[in-house]
């Protein structure tokens, strides 16, 4: 299938023109499709890879869009892998069942979750006695978590997953969708947020979790930017947009997963539901969400952390280390090929999801290994691209090793 890719001149929630890119990232691949040959990789086909922003939402979002099912029909990141995701699932599935309504009519509560990957999160709720259902257009993880018992539509969410929500509710909808990580990969926002309004129940609550924009900016992680994020928002953006689809922020946190995320909670429009995004909006708009020098700032950041990264391995390199890479996520990609770092300069990636072991890494042809090798191979440094969850995977390393984490900062550990 070929790819179609196309430029967004328009805010996706206001439609009014945006501004020109602040970071330009040039042309790359897609992040997560990772060949089974080196020669394929290298051929990958790229595409425009720049960021901007709404003059008027307080929305960060990329120039152009790449048409969803080169991105999400064979999907490679899974949270399970992790101590911190599995932990931090876990927390969120209690939080939400503590802060669920009475059950009417004695009926066990449900719970949709968009984007479900391979059923994490409904998996504790479910543990829990929730009824679940999952939404996931990603062929090979609703087929895993289908096999874990988590029941999942195969698609994106839409009609089809909002009459399949009220038809196993009979009719009273949800009452609680879920949406981690998977916000910043949707195109039509105004459709998304009146289809959950669709579907909540009437004391439903919509729980989303997204990189925080503020933060982004504020240290620098321009990692972050790649095809499948489409969008990075704030909590002014957020609340915009919930506003015109019937449903009020009710509380807006920010947490650590990710390196500083969101944590949006909505509620439909009524009595009692009161307005919780009042502070954090002020906080936005104080320090400077609106205007240039928070974007220019961060360009500038993103310039000279490329380079501190490029300079560090190949820095390395000369002094006759072998350089080698630990972790795979998507957020690797965009920093290699920002750094014009290539094979040889990496010699290879250490991998502990199964479903990214023996492929390579587009645009450079960097072959993927099991983690595993990291305990037997030579190998001097290791590049902790997964940044956020660099203090899980040092762990996993051998004594004596060094490790490289990139961002915010290049920073040296010694294991």
């Amino acid at each position: 299938m070929t790819a179609i890719v196309t430029w967004k001149p328009n805010c996706r929630i206001c439609r009014r023109p945006l501004d020109l890119p602040t970071l330009d990232l040039g042309l790359q691949p897609l992040a997560n499709n990772l060949e089974p040959r080196a020669e394929a990789a290298l051929k990958a086909r790229r595409y425009p890879l720049a960021f901007t922003r709404c003059l008027y939402c307080a929305l960060g979002q990329l120039t152009h869009v790449v048409a969803p099912d080169a991105l999400f029909q064979r999907y490679l990141y899974t949270p399970s892998q992790s101590a911190v995701f599995r932990t931090h699932f876990a927390s969120l599935a209690q939080t939400e069942n503590a802060a669920r309504s009475p059950s009417r009519g004695g009926r066990r509560p449900f719970a949709c979750d968009i984007g479900s990957n391979d059923g994490l999160l409904l998996s504790f709720l479910k543990a829990l006695d929730w009824r679940v259902l999952g939404v996931d257009p990603a062929q090979n993880l609703a087929a895993e978590a289908e096999t874990r018992g988590i029941p999942t539509v195969c698609g994106y969410w839409g009609p089809d997953a909002v009459s399949r929500i009220h038809s196993e509710t009979k009719g009273e909808g949800a009452d609680l969708i879920t949406a981690c990580n998977v916000l910043a990969h949707t195109d039509d926002w105004k459709s998304f947020f009146l289809d959950v309004t669709r579907s909540l129940a009437p004391n439903g609550r919509f729980v989303v979790e997204v990189p925080d924009l503020m933060t982004m900016l504020e240290d620098g992680t321009f990692d972050l930017i790649y095809h499948e994020h489409l969008s990075y928002p704030s909590v002014t953006a957020l609340a915009k947009v919930a506003h015109a689809a019937g449903l009020v922020v009710t509380d807006a946190p920010l947490i650590p997963i990710h390196g500083g995320s969101l944590r949006v909670t909505m509620q439909r429009e009524g009595d009692g539901v009161k307005d919780g995004s009042i502070d954090r909006r002020a906080v936005e708009q104080g320090w400077g969400l609106y205007g240039p020098r928070a974007y220019i700032r961060f360009a500038e950041h993103a310039k000279q952390a490329a380079k501190a990264v490029g300079d560090a391995v190949r820095g390395l390199r000369a002094e006759g280390k072998t350089v080698v890479g630990y972790s795979c996520p998507a957020k690797a990609s965009t920093l290699i090929h920002a750094a014009g770092l290539i094979h040889g300069e990496i010699s290879w990636i250490g991998e502990d999801n199964p479903a990214k072991v023996n492929l390579f890494m587009p645009g450079t042809g960097i072959e993927v290994l099991p983690g595993a090798v990291l305990k037997t191979a030579h190998w001097d440094v290791a590049v902790i691209w997964a940044w956020n969850i660099a203090d899980e995977l040092i762990q996993r390393l051998p004594r004596g090793k060094t490790a490289l984490v990139p961002l915010p900062t290049v920073r040296i550990v010694e294991t």
